[in-house]
């Protein structure tokens, strides 16, 4: 994946927060920071300034970078349905997201939710 600039030109960015669950975990809140631009889409999940995840999507694949978990993975072509935190990038970039992803938004916010997994975010992002 090439490494994101978000000082390069072209960039439009949002940060926010989100809780997330997932059946038999905790709930859990963290910071989001999103950048989208023509031909790509950037997302961490952070928690106390600390990255806990970073999605990268471009037009040709994908990169999961959850280094704090000792974990990156990516490919060519769309993301797994499996993970949760690239779904959400696609979501906020606008993209369709996998198959058995819902999406419902409000005046608050945006839900994701999976209905598979039972996973869910629940999204507030600064305008």
């Amino acid at each position: 994946m090439p490494v994101i600039d978000l000082e390069e030109t072209g960039w439009k960015e949002k940060t926010g927060q989100a809780l997330w669950y997932r059946p038999g975990a905790p709930r859990m809140a963290v910071d989001i920071h999103f950048a989208k631009r023509e031909g790509g889409s950037w997302l961490q999940l952070s928690k106390g300034g600390l990255p806990m995840a970073t999605v990268t999507l471009t037009p040709n694949g994908w990169e999961l970078d959850g280094s704090l978990f000792g974990r990156k993975v990516g490919a060519r072509g769309k993301p797994p349905s499996r993970a949760g935190p690239a779904q959400l990038a696609l979501t906020l970039g606008g993209q369709p997201v996998g198959r058995g992803w819902k999406t419902q938004t409000s005046a608050d916010g945006l839900i994701l939710e999976s209905t598979k997994s039972g996973e869910r975010w629940k999204v507030y992002l600064d305008e």
